[in-house]
């Protein structure tokens, strides 16, 4: 198990940004802070509203949020 984690990405600290990764726009109490599953960064809703499944490693057989670039990056190596 511990190995497993250590092949994860370390995710950010709600505190560390006070803007979304994707587009920018300033969090709020509106507008919440999501983790990508696969990188761990901070997005928006709309950045990070996708979803994907994960490589094994993730142990996630549900789809997960992921951001765009992820998603992309995700499903393009599952074809």
């Amino acid at each position: 198990r511990a190995v497993m984690a250590a092949l994860l990405p370390s995710w950010a600290e709600d505190t560390s940004a006070v803007a979304c990764e994707g587009c920018g726009a300033a969090f709020s109490i509106v507008r919440r802070r999501h983790h990508c599953r696969h990188c761990g960064n901070l997005f928006c809703a709309a950045c990070a509203g996708q979803r994907a499944i994960l490589p094994p490693r993730f142990c996630a057989a549900d789809p997960q949020r992921v951001c765009g670039q992820c998603r992309e990056e995700v499903v393009g190596a599952a074809a």
